[in-house]
């Protein structure tokens, strides 16, 4: 996933070649360690269901701002991270306990992308409450993403909601849906942006 193949030294590559061989070798092993992964779980719980998630494009990633600002680029990166996504469709494709989560979609719906030259452009996010969350680094819940780089307080809680809905709608359960307002009870109350 995005710590095996996500970081700057195998986007370099892939900006420069969708193709990028020890990129590419990188990402069929990962798929293979998934499928055993599964299959192990599925010998002892053979109705266990899993939601495979694509790769988030860590261009997207505010430590990556400033870097792959070119239309070229940017649709390399995606063309060689498609290839990871694509193999986890067909896995899914082939079995019902198996769902497809495509997280660059969900993040691109949410959060904004980059735009047709490769420029970031990004969106604030406005909760239940009006808080809003931008695209930036920091430990302040009005972040998207903490200082240490990992998804902030609000990117988790609404990952979570449409994660939910994800599992209802693919497997047919009724897991209580988060709530916006509920989403928006993450950020502390009396929480001020900074902004």
């Amino acid at each position: 996933g995005v710590n095996s193949f996500g970081k700057a030294e195998s986007l370099d590559p892939l900006a420069k070649d969708p193709e990028a061989p020890a990129v590419r070798a990188t990402i069929t092993a990962c798929v293979e360690q998934i499928k055993a992964a599964m299959a192990l779980i599925h010998q002892g719980h053979p109705s266990t269901r899993f939601v495979l998630v694509g790769i988030l494009n860590n261009a997207d990633w505010p430590p990556y701002f400033e870097r792959w600002q070119s239309p070229a680029a940017m649709s390399n990166i995606t063309t060689g991270l498609n290839a990871f996504d694509r193999s986890l469709k067909q896995l899914a494709a082939a079995d019902s306990r198996l769902a497809f989560f495509d997280d660059r979609a969900w993040f691109a719906q949410r959060f904004g992308a980059r735009d047709e030259r490769g420029q970031p452009h990004y969106k604030t996010v406005r909760l239940a409450t009006g808080f809003e969350v931008r695209p930036t680094q920091g430990d302040h819940p009005s972040h998207f993403v903490l200082a240490d780089g990992h998804a902030g307080v609000a990117w988790n809680a609404l990952w979570a909601q449409s994660m939910v809905l994800t599992i209802n709608t693919a497997f047919g359960l009724k897991i209580p849906p988060i709530t916006d307002a509920e989403v928006a009870r993450f950020v502390p109350p009396g929480t001020a942006s900074p902004h």
